[in-house]
């Protein structure tokens, strides 16, 4: 129970510990009950859980990734809640294992070129993924083209 409300919960038991996935809830302090029967005995435990306002959002965009291109620029954004961009932050991108670093712009985009040397180790047909992390991490994937 959260709040006093019923919510869809799915719940898994792992190695005898329950796990419970919540639904995504509002910023603020929500009370949680968790009943838990077995056999004859019933177990009850109450808690707060304190959710936050996120401080900024990433987005990736979507590549295309040709082995016979020159360079794939992978580009990320970082926004405020309130959708203003935030200047002179540091990206980690991750491009089949190998990290690249950058800092936003004044429109709170950064961006990382992958050089040839590194497209031509790809596989034609294979699917390659690629993520940016700042405080959040975005994750996409790609089909390599000829």
């Amino acid at each position: 129970m959260v709040d006093g409300l019923y919510p869809d919960i799915s719940i898994s038991m792992k190695k005898g510990v329950g796990v419970a996935k919540f639904p995504i809830m509002s910023a603020g302090k929500h009370k949680v009950t968790v009943n838990f029967h077995s056999g004859s005995k019933f177990y009850s435990k109450t808690f707060y859980v304190t959710v936050k306002k996120p401080t900024s959002y990433i987005t990736l965009n979507k590549v295309a990734v040709k082995k016979s291109a020159k360079k794939v620029v992978l580009k990320a954004k970082i926004k405020t809640p309130k959708g203003k961009a935030i200047k002179g932050k540091k990206v980690t991108f991750k491009f089949k294992g190998k990290t690249f670093k950058a800092k936003t712009n004044k429109k709170g985009v950064a961006k990382v070129a992958i050089k040839k040397p590194l497209l031509n180790k790809l596989k034609v047909g294979k699917t390659v993924k690629y993520s940016a992390t700042y405080q959040y991490t975005v994750t996409k994937s790609a089909k390599v083209k000829k």
